[in-house]
């Protein structure tokens, strides 16, 4: 990444004006950016803005491709001049009271500035500006060279805007990353067998903690396993019966006596088989695609319906959504219902891309048809949660039953 660049009023303190004028570079209009390069005629400038000049922006002195040279190679004194240059820190108190905003930390200092403080190995050190840093909220009163500004104080200023390294997108100064990072979600991980959350790189003492809770959780998950095995053990056995008895009859001479029959147990075979899927059946998705267009076909308070889906053996569910929300939800919030056309109690849980809520519990149905479901409101839409402009909401069934 390229270095950092100032403007004069932005940093240079009034002792120092007019040295840092000397090396203003005429074509961006900011403090030189090293590598500084300097024409045969005497002026600097940066050497990115110089390369596609082939005469002085300031006195059209003509020059050679590789006339221009590195400032600290053919003017050593000169570059000690300008790393000398007294300087705030660009997040400092003086240039928020001027009206002027800090220039954004859209790169780091360049390697190249680092050790900018000293000369090189035939001269003496620059002598380095005592200075004091201030940990404020929204400033810094750091004051020194400016070979010190690029070469240390970019790299430790707590007040230097910066996105969270581990990478959960949230943009902070350096001295709010500690208190940031006990909240970041990038900071920690959660449990596969009891969900809890735990900071990273405490997974084997949150085991060694948990032992006795995780084993009677998997217990009870093993125990629910076995249980469902042998519910689908005993279904399966009634079908290889129907299907035997099935064989017995087509092997019968009376063909045309049967033919009736046959159709018959086989359509009971069918309804059977539908039903047990039904039964089973405990997740329902809902691809809602043109996920934009749908936002400004219904706007706030208008929701858009599914058609029905079969949950728990039920074939009258379906759901809605208000894409815009309802009543007080935010900008990139959406509120989901679910109905059914029979009298049930259910148990369920919407899941929006990777995110689900809690356990719903709800009486749902009413003879007249009227909309009256329940759902959730306020379910917050991150950007991984669209994916190709399509929204997936699935229905996770945990428990229905019908009301008499």
């Amino acid at each position: 990444m390229a270095a950092m660049k100032f403007l004069i009023d932005d940093i240079v303190l009034s002792e120092s004006l007019e040295v840092a004028k000397q090396f203003d570079c005429a074509v961006c209009l900011h403090i030189a950016q090293e590598p500084v390069m300097q024409t045969p005629c005497g002026h600097v400038y940066c050497k990115d803005c110089l390369a596609p000049c082939r005469v002085c922006p300031q006195c059209r002195e003509p020059f050679d491709a590789d006339a221009a040279k590195p400032l600290s190679e053919v003017n050593k004194l000169g570059m000690r001049f300008m790393h000398g240059i007294k300087v705030r820190c660009p997040y400092a108190a003086a240039a928020a009271a001027s009206g002027r905003q800090a220039p954004p930390a859209n790169s780091e200092p360049s390697a190249d500035s680092e050790g900018l403080g000293s000369a090189s190995a035939d001269s003496p050190p620059c002598k380095r500006a005592k200075h004091v840093d201030s940990i404020d909220m929204q400033q810094c009163t750091w004051t020194g060279d400016y070979g010190d500004l690029l070469g240390k104080h970019l790299g430790e200023c707590l007040q230097y805007p910066m996105e969270c390294p581990d990478g959960c997108g949230v943009k902070l100064t350096r001295g709010a990353l500690a208190a940031h990072r006990q909240v970041c979600d990038k900071s920690f991980e959660e449990c596969p067998i009891c969900g809890d959350r735990f900071p990273l790189g405490t997974l084997s003492a949150h085991r060694k903690e948990k032992a006795e809770f995780h084993a009677e959780l998997l217990e009870a998950k093993l125990a629910e396993k076995e249980a469902a095995s042998k519910e689908s053990f005993s279904v399966s056995k009634c079908l290889v019966s129907v299907d035997d008895q099935l064989k017995k009859l087509a092997t019968k001479t009376q063909v045309t006596t049967h033919a009736a029959r046959l159709t018959k147990v086989e359509e009971q075979v069918s309804s059977l088989k539908e039903q047990i899927a039904g039964q089973q059946q405990t997740l329902a998705s809902w691809k809602i695609t043109d996920w934009a267009r749908c936002r400004r076909k219904y706007p706030k308070g208008k929701q858009h319906f599914s058609s029905y889906f079969s949950l728990g053996g039920v074939p009258t569910f379906y759901a809605s959504v208000y894409p815009n929300g309802k009543d007080d939800d935010g900008p990139d919030q959406i509120s989901l219902y679910l109905y059914c056309e029979k009298h049930v109690h259910v148990k369920f849980r919407f899941i929006v891309g990777d995110k689900s809520n809690s356990e719903l519990d709800s009486f749902l149905g009413v003879p007249s048809r009227i909309h009256n479901g329940w759902g959730n409101k306020s379910v917050t839409l991150g950007t991984e949660t669209i994916r190709d402009d399509t929204l997936e909401i699935k229905v996770e069934l945990v428990k229905v039953s019908s009301v008499v």
